[in-house]
């Protein structure tokens, strides 16, 4: 494979190049368009830090985050991932947004209702298991009962909170693709920056505050 992209990429009729995929892939293609001096743009995964501020419309926030994480099952580069937010309203906003998900509808994504479906692939649930294991044994929360593939056909997770996380463990550290919500608490805005800022794979972020 990377000596056809490389053909393909150093074909005179192509000017430029994108790819959405895995680090690995985007190295080949980089490499390839660096060599026939062509413009490249790799998207290659996020961890998007969602930031929840001390004077923010919590409930809005709540609202916004439910829809930000899980949509499409949290199988987007852009979905938000990292949920870092200030301390004074930590509770608050991890309860509004612990009884959003919990009242998320799981099933076929052919029905209008459903509002969380499968994953792409078997791979990719047992990727977020893994994340999951691994952050509760770091000393994550688990905050819903979730955190485990669900039965049946398809490759469903149950849509799941992970609380008490943060730098150095996969689900803070890792990009997560699919339902799985890592939740932060900073102690104060430069904190927050920092948190945010930890991590290899940014790619999107939100901040929620009432300070334009």
């Amino acid at each position: 494979m990377p000596d056809t992209t490389a053909r393909l990429i150093e074909d005179g009729r192509i000017a430029a190049v994108t790819l959405t995929g895995s680090n690995r892939a985007g190295a080949a293609v980089g490499t390839a368009a660096g060599r026939a001096a062509k413009k490249s743009v790799l998207e290659l995964g996020g961890s998007d830090a969602f930031v929840v501020l001390d004077d923010a419309d919590v409930a809005a926030a709540a609202a916004a985050a439910v829809r930000a994480r899980f949509t499409n099952s949290g199988q987007s580069c852009v979905c938000a991932k990292r949920f870092i937010v200030a301390e004074a309203v930590a509770d608050a906003f991890t309860t509004a947004f612990v009884q959003g998900v919990e009242g998320l509808r799981i099933g076929d994504p052919r029905e209008r209702s459903t509002q969380v479906g499968p994953l792409a692939r078997d791979d990719l649930r047992a990727a977020i298991a893994r994340q999951v294991e691994e952050s509760v044994a770091a000393g994550a929360r688990l905050l819903l009962t979730g955190g485990k593939p669900l039965p049946g056909d398809g490759y469903f997770f149950q849509p799941t909170v992970l609380a008490d996380t943060g730098p150095g463990m996969a689900a803070f550290d890792e990009g997560t693709f699919g339902p799985l919500a890592a939740v932060t608490v900073a102690h104060g805005d430069d904190a927050a920056v920092r948190l945010a800022e930890a991590t290899a794979f940014g790619l999107g972020l939100s901040v929620w505050t009432s300070d334009t």
